[in-house]
């Protein structure tokens, strides 16, 4: 399996349980077999969010840890360009996807 779709897998996995971290995304690849430096980690995930936002499938929102409570949002699709949304939270909300039949 190619780095993508390993990653198109996990990251429908993860929204087939609920609100994800983008975060996550870039953890579910450096614990793969593909051995890809952060740099292509990332863009690799930004991708695979934008393509799972544009089909509709997830939306963009600011949670809340722990809770992943919506407290802004829908963000738009040029937040996957910011460096930032892929942190952790750690000072403050969380950049996330949503799937679409869970936003309120």
């Amino acid at each position: 399996m190619n780095p993508k779709r390993g990653c198109l897998k996990k990251a429908n996995d993860l929204l087939d349980q609920g609100t994800v971290g983008l975060y996550e995304f870039i953890w579910s690849l450096r614990g793969t077999s593909f051995n890809l430096p952060d740099d292509e980690a990332i863009q690799l995930a930004r991708r695979i969010a934008g393509e799972l936002v544009r089909s509709g499938k997830a939306l963009i929102f600011a949670v809340t840890w722990p809770g992943l409570d919506i407290v802004e949002g829908p963000l738009p699709v040029t937040t996957l360009e910011d460096p930032k949304s892929w942190s952790e939270g750690e000072s403050g909300p969380l950049i996330a996807l949503v799937p679409t039949d869970d936003v309120p």
